[in-house]
């Protein structure tokens, strides 16, 4: 696709790694999720971990496309001087921007132990933390009921029950950055979820998380959370299943901690 600019002012090609905005959602400063009534407030899109895309442009995703993304101006000695993009007189560049990719996620499959072990080391952690863009497409994968339907319930060869297990693993805490280009843009240009395009940031992005964490939940997946290098904090543990928190200070406890989980896992396979 052809993008303006280069750091020359020139027309630029670059190609779409894959990755993609959240759809429409609303700002609000506190979140739920509910069997009954879903999630409040209602149109906070994104949050649906069962919607496909809707007729409308608001239930789409969009391209996230990091070369064609700037900030509109600098900071220098804490203060804010706007900048256009366009005019790129006396040296002046678009304002830096921090942007990241992930790899590519994959659906619920069965996979060898090699394939495993290719895919985790592929992995790669980078930018901030977003609790909430981890859990909703967590829930997207795991959903019985949501666009993956019909690989998440692809009956076992064994004929076998299945128990629904979702781990969600975070090696920071959150830190919802207003001058990196995210899953809902540049919040402050974007201000798609804070008012401002700064003030509760933080708080705003954990209330979506747990409302999401709820959802999953709703769904008879129990939900592990692991807290790996940083602290197991009350907001973790509350997304959480029951007894199902952990704390990781390094690859030793984090190794015993999945062997903890799959010790119970076995075990309620056993019972059933």
């Amino acid at each position: 696709m052809e993008t303006a600019l280069d750091d020359s002012g020139d027309d630029a090609t670059t190609t779409w790694d894959g990755c993609i905005e959240e759809r429409n959602t609303v700002f609000a400063n506190d979140f739920s999720y509910s069997n009954l009534g879903g999630f409040s407030p209602s149109g906070a899109i994104d949050l649906d971990i069962d919607a496909g895309e809707e007729s409308s442009s608001g239930g789409k995703w969009s391209p996230m496309v990091g070369a064609v993304a700037y900030l509109r101006g600098y900071y220098r000695s804490g203060r804010f001087y706007p900048q256009n993009v366009l005019e790129y007189t006396s040296g002046a560049k678009p304002g830096s921007l921090f942007y990241v990719c992930p790899t590519e996620a994959r659906l619920l499959a069965e996979m060898s132990q090699t394939d495993f072990y290719n895919y985790a080391n592929s992995l790669v952690a980078a930018g901030s933390t977003w609790h909430d863009i981890g859990a909703i497409w967590g829930g997207r994968v795991s959903s019985p009921d949501g666009i993956f339907a019909s690989t998440v319930n692809e009956e076992p060869d064994n004929g076998g029950e299945v128990a629904r297990h979702l781990i969600f693993m975070t090696d920071g805490e959150m830190n919802a950055d207003n001058l990196v280009y995210s899953s809902y843009g540049i919040e402050l240009h974007d201000k798609r979820t804070t008012s401002d395009g700064s003030t509760n940031a933080d708080r705003i992005h954990t209330n979506r998380f747990l409302a999401v964490c709820e959802a999953i939940k709703a769904k008879g997946i129990r939900l592990w959370v692991i807290a790996f290098g940083t602290s197991l904090t009350s907001d973790l543990t509350t997304c959480a299943s029951s007894q199902s928190a952990f704390g990781a200070a390094d690859a030793s406890q984090l190794n015993e901690t999945f062997q903890e989980i799959a010790k119970q896992v076995g075990e309620l396979r056993i019972t059933q």
